[in-house]
């Protein structure tokens, strides 16, 4: 292979021959396109929403209750529009990966499924102008190891 470069005038770049290695032709025929390079913002925006998650500010309105989900770099924000009457009679629990709510009086409980794992001790719930905001700090990559104690029965 590394003769083959050798062998090519510069410049030149063996198309067929890459085309054959990659089998096909690659995902467009580049040398049609090198003239105008505007098709490269389309192709790149393309490949982006593809494969990229999908925006991670969330909003539902949930039997009259208005709700956002976004995150920062290292937490998970939830803000809940709810009246203060219905707050005062709302216990909150969390978990690595939901909110359960209960004490709604349409149902017993609500539960909300959160973007990424949290830390459940690090939620600070506050309550102000109509909007309950709980702030969870996200799980660190390496927090997701436990270690497991292997029994040995006899």
């Amino acid at each position: 292979m590394g003769d083959s470069k050798k062998d090519m005038p510069k410049g030149d770049f063996d198309w067929k021959n890459f085309r054959q290695l990659m089998g096909s032709e690659f995902p467009f025929n580049l040398q049609d396109k090198i003239d105008d390079l505007t098709w490269v913002e389309k192709y790149v925006q393309d490949a982006m929403t593809q494969f990229l998650p999908k925006p991670l500010n969330i909003s539902s309105h949930t039997k009259n209750h208005q709700m956002e989900i976004f995150e920062t770099h290292n937490n998970v924000v939830v803000k809940l529009h709810l009246s203060e009457k219905e707050v005062r009679n709302v216990t909150v629990f969390t978990s690595a990966n939901r909110i359960k709510l209960e004490g709604f009086p349409e149902t017993s409980r609500k539960i909300i499924k959160l973007t990424s794992y949290v830390v459940p001790e690090s939620c600070r719930a506050v309550f102000k102008n109509g909007i309950l905001q709980l702030h969870l700090r996200k799980q660190a990559v390496d927090d997701y190891y436990q270690e497991v104690t292997i029994k040995f029965p006899r």
